[in-house]
């Protein structure tokens, strides 16, 4: 009798474990020599692209995602009309979906979600409206890591049947 309660104790443990670890992981990846220089200007014709790359263990998979962009107000006091609009966008072929538009005075925060980060990569494109130009200090993209669903339900069917064994057992 005393060893199920073991067995049952240390199973709960392991769960309690497992759903812990799971959530407080995290992956970042942080960009912050463009072609070698501390800063990168981007204009309206030499938008910048890049990438950012992240990885995780087997049996984990990206969860939702934050793009921090370390943008340099080089102008603080210049008027409405000449404020610089900024379009950042992943791209795959074209400029596909759309993350943030608008005036920028420093660093922007932009959500990303998971579907964007399935391949461990997120393609990044910089734009800027004709006429103005923004500074560029660094680029970071960190995400939650979770484990694959498969993998948990995987792990809850063999807790299921452990149980059912100890129960059959009594």
């Amino acid at each position: 009798m005393d060893k199920k309660y073991i067995i049952m104790s240390l199973i709960a443990a392991l769960v309690a474990c497992m759903g812990t670890t799971a959530s407080a992981d995290m992956v970042s990846d942080t960009i912050d020599y463009f072609d070698g220089a501390d800063v990168v200007t981007i204009t309206a014709f030499n938008p910048l692209f890049y990438t950012h790359h992240l990885t995780v263990n087997p049996g984990e998979q990206l969860g939702d995602g934050t793009l921090t962009l370390g943008f340099i107000d080089d102008d603080p006091d210049r008027s409405y009309f000449s404020k610089e609009y900024v379009l950042v966008t992943t791209y795959g072929g074209g400029w596909d979906i759309q993350l943030a538009a608008g005036e920028v005075d420093g660093p922007v925060d932009l959500s990303v979600d998971s579907t964007l980060l399935d391949t461990g990569e997120l393609d990044v494109a910089i734009g800027v409206s004709i006429g103005q130009d923004v500074q560029l200090d660094y680029s970071t993209l960190s995400a939650n890591v979770v484990p694959v669903p498969g993998a948990v339900l995987l792990g809850m069917l063999g807790l299921s049947a452990a149980g059912i064994k100890l129960r059959k057992r009594a």
